[in-house]
C-alpha cells in the first residue's frame, strides 16, 4: 500500500483549526488505526517508511520550518532509520531467544519514536508545517518543477560518501550537510563544497542498511547506476594492528584493500582464505601515498576545532588496560599504547597513514586470526567490514571509479576499549573527509 499518499490525502483535508495541535501526531494517530488491517511487522515498516520520507523533506531546511523543527525532524529520520534496521535484523533473527530479543528491541525503538512525535507536535506550528504538506502533496501526485530530482544530479557528482553506522553517518553530514534530498534506488544527501583554487564539488551522501560487504556492494552499485560520481568514499570506522606509527583516532587510508570474505571451514584445520581485492586505482594510490608531501593542503584538519571534540582519556597503568590474546600481543598492545599516549602528549591530534585494509564479512576481535592473516598480508593496518564490497562494484563493472577508504581507528585489536573512541573515531575520518575534498585535488565537473 502507498501509505505517504493515503496519509497526504487524509491529513491535508482536515481543517486547520481541528489540526491546529495534531500535526504530525494526526499521524500517529491514523497509523495505528491501519495497524488493525495489516500485520504488524508491515505496519512497523510502513510507519518507519513514511516517517523517514516526511522528515527527509522537512530536512531540506527551505526556511520553511523553523530550526527547532529541523532538528526534532533530523531525531525522528535517525529513530526511524534505527527502526527499519531492527525490523531487518527481527527478519534475520535464527532461533527463540534472538526473535524475542529483535522483537523487543523494535519495540523499544517504536515507543521512542512516539514519543519523539509527541514533542515534535508541541514545536512545530501548523502554520508552518501546512505549507510544507501542500509541497508534499504536489510532489506525491506529478512534483514540482522546481524541485530537484536525481536526475538532476547523474553525472555531476563529484565524490559520493558511503557511511555505515549511524554515528558515522551522523558525522560525515555535519561535514557535507544536505541541501537537496533525493530518492533513486538509495536516499541521497546532495551539498555543494567549496574548494581551494575556486573550485565546487558536488558531494552525495548514501548509508548502508547493514554492515558487510555485500550490502556495500549493494550501495555503491546504487550509487553508480543513480548517480555515477567521480569519486567514491567509504568514510567510517576500523580496528587497527597494533603499532608504533599509529593509533586510536588516526586515520588510515587505503592504497589496498585485501578481501578475506571467502573462506573454506575444515574439521580440525585453520580456516583457509581466497584472498581476492587489489591494489586501489593507480590515480588514487599516486595520490594518497604523496600526500606526506603536500599536507598542507589538510591543515586543520586535525584540530579539536576540525573534530568538535578532544579524544577520550586513555588510562596507561597497566592495571587499567584492559587487553586480550596471548601475552606477547598483549604487551605489543601495551607498548604502542604508551608510545603514542604519555603524560606529555595527553592530548595528541590524530594522525593520518595510508597502507593496506583487510576487509570481510566477519566483525574480527580475535587476535589469534589477525595474527594468521598478517602471515599472508604483513603490510595490513587496518580491518573493517564494507571495503571489499565497495572495491567490487567500483572495479568490476564497464567502467572503473576511484574509491577511497578513509578510516578512523576505533580500536585496537587486542584491547577493550571505551565506546567514547567510536564516537571520537567517526569524527576523526569525517573531518579528514572534509579537508581532503576541499584540498581540491581532483577537477570539479561543475
Amino acid at each position: 500500500m502507498d501509505i505517504i499518499k493515503e496519509f497526504l490525502a487524509h491529513i491535508t483535508t482536515q481543517p486547520v483549526g481541528k489540526t491546529s495541535t495534531a500535526t504530525l501526531g494526526n499521524f500517529c494517530d491514523w497509523s495505528r488505526q491501519q495497524a488493525v488491517e495489516i500485520d504488524s511487522e508491515e505496519y512497523l515498516r510502513g510507519f518507519s517508511g513514511v516517517l523517514i520520507d516526511i522528515c527527509t523533506s522537512i530536512k531540506i531546511g527551505d526556511g520553511k520550518l523553523n530550526e527547532h523543527c529541523r532538528k526534532m525532524a533530523r531525531d525522528l529520520y535517525f529513530l526511524s532509520m534505527e527502526l527499519k534496521d531492527n525490523l531487518k535484523e527481527w527478519e534475520h533473527a535464527i532461533g527463540e531467544e534472538k526473535i524475542k530479543k529483535s522483537q523487543k528491541q523494535a519495540s523499544q525503538t517504536q515507543d521512542q519514536l512516539l514519543d519523539w512525535l509527541k514533542k515534535f507536535d508541541q514545536l512545530c506550528a501548523w502554520s508552518e508545517f501546512k505549507d510544507w504538506l501542500q509541497l508534499q502533496s504536489k510532489q506525491a501526485v506529478g512534483g514540482d518543477e522546481n524541485e530537484m530530482q536525481l536526475e538532476d544530479f547523474k553525472g555531476k557528482i563529484d565524490f559520493a560518501i558511503i557511511t555505515i553506522k549511524q554515528e558515522e553517518f551522523e558525522a560525515v553530514l555535519k561535514r557535507f550537510p544536505g541541501e537537496h534530498y533525493v530518492k533513486g534506488s538509495r536516499y541521497y544527501s546532495i551539498c555543494r563544497t567549496k574548494a581551494r583554487d575556486d573550485k565546487t564539488y558536488l558531494v552525495a551522501v548514501a548509508r548502508c542498511t547493514f554492515q558487510g560487504t555485500g550490502e556495500a556492494q549493494n550501495v555503491a552499485r546504487d550509487i553508480i547506476e543513480d548517480l555515477d560520481p567521480q569519486w567514491i568514499l567509504v568514510v567510517g570506522i576500523a580496528g587497527a594492528i597494533p603499532s608504533h606509527e599509529f593509533t586510536l583516532g588516526d586515520v588510515v587510508l587505503s592504497t589496498r584493500i585485501n578481501d578475506f570474505t571467502v573462506n573454506a571451514v575444515i574439521e580440525g584445520k585453520p580456516n583457509e582464505y581466497a584472498i581476492s581485492g587489489g591494489p586501489g586505482k593507480k590515480e588514487v594510490t599516486n595520490l594518497i601515498t604523496f600526500l606526506p608531501a603536500i599536507k598542507s593542503y589538510l591543515k586543520g584538519w586535525n584540530g579539536v576545532k576540525s573534530i568538535g571534540r578532544k579524544h577520550p582519556d586513555v588510562e596507561l597503568r597497566d592495571e587499567f588496560m584492559k587487553v586480550y590474546g596471548d601475552e606477547s600481543w598483549k604487551d605489543r598492545v601495551r607498548e604502542a599504547i604508551k608510545r603514542h599516549f604519555t603524560s606529555s602528549n595527553s592530548q595528541r591530534n590524530p594522525r593520518f597513514i595510508s597502507g593496506t585494509i583487510i576487509s570481510t564479512d566477519s566483525l574480527i576481535k580475535n587476535t589469534r586470526i589477525i595474527s594468521f592473516w598478517q602471515k599472508s598480508a604483513r603490510d595490513t593496518l587496518a580491518v573493517e567490514m564494507e571495503s571489499a564490497g565497495i572495491y567490487r562494484a567500483a572495479r568490476s563493472g564497464k567502467k572503473e571509479y576511484p574509491f577511497l577508504a578513509i578510516r578512523g581507528i576505533s580500536d585496537i585489536v587486542g584491547l577493550k576499549r571505551h565506546a567514547d573512541w567510536t564516537e571520537y573515531a567517526c569524527h576523526s575520518a569525517a573531518a579528514f573527509a572534509l579537508a581532503f575534498v576541499k584540498a581540491g585535488f581532483i577537477e570539479n565537473r561543475n
